[in-house]
């Protein structure tokens, strides 16, 4: 046992230390894989620094679920015998809670990419829009003549995007250009000219923000 060998690590790291730490090594991961995905969004997902961040999330990932894991073996190996053992396996309990969680959802944050759409109404005004795919539905309407609309939102799965809109009491209904996927920022652009007519296409990356 570790407590009995009183070695420098057991003066230096003390039990509750070895749980902070494997709590702090569970929750980082998440909390940095979250950091990256707004990130992304702040800077258009167009910073090419970020490009290497998710896969650096996921080395630190792995190395914090080791890292933890051994700091909460140590912990529980040092307060045998000094803390009661029903606060040991609470303890025990939530360290593990948050280093298992953690490292997914850092993953899965960390490759988020949003897709944003864009649309502008040249003609009557808009009573509803709505647009689906990819495992999402979103509400855009209504827009007036002349307005521009701008929503972001977060695909689960690869697929076509589709929209139904209301427009001086017509429906109109149709499939945006390209197709959209998890982990690829996709910048779609639908517009409603005055003719009653509507078109569709995917704006580039490096275009962002100068639109």
């Amino acid at each position: 046992m570790l407590a009995k060998l009183r070695t420098p690590f057991t003066r230096t790291f003390t039990a509750e230390r070895l749980y902070r730490a494997a709590v702090i090594c569970g929750l980082a991961p998440a909390a940095i894989g979250l950091g990256v995905a707004l990130a992304w969004t702040a800077f258009g997902w167009n910073w090419a620094p970020l490009d290497v961040l998710p896969i650096l999330v996921i080395a630190g990932g792995i190395v914090s679920l080791v890292v933890g894991g051994l700091c909460l073996l140590a912990y529980a190996d040092l307060a045998w015998e000094t803390l009661p053992k029903l606060q040991i396996g609470k303890r025990a309990a939530i360290g593990s809670a948050a280093l298992l969680a953690s490292f997914p959802v850092s993953v899965v944050t960390a490759f988020l990419a949003p897709t944003e759409l864009t649309v502008e109404n040249a003609g009557p005004d808009i009573q509803a829009l709505v647009v689906t795919g990819g495992g999402t539905r979103m509400d855009l309407g209504p827009i007036a003549s002349g307005e521009r609309r701008v929503g972001a939102f977060l695909v689960w799965h690869k697929d076509a995007l589709k929209f139904h809109a209301t427009r001086g009491g017509q429906e109109i209904s149709g499939q945006l250009g390209g197709r959209v996927a998890p982990g690829e920022p996709s910048y779609p652009i639908l517009v409603f000219d005055a003719d009653g007519t509507w078109g569709s296409w995917q704006r580039d990356a490096d275009d962002v923000g100068r639109f």
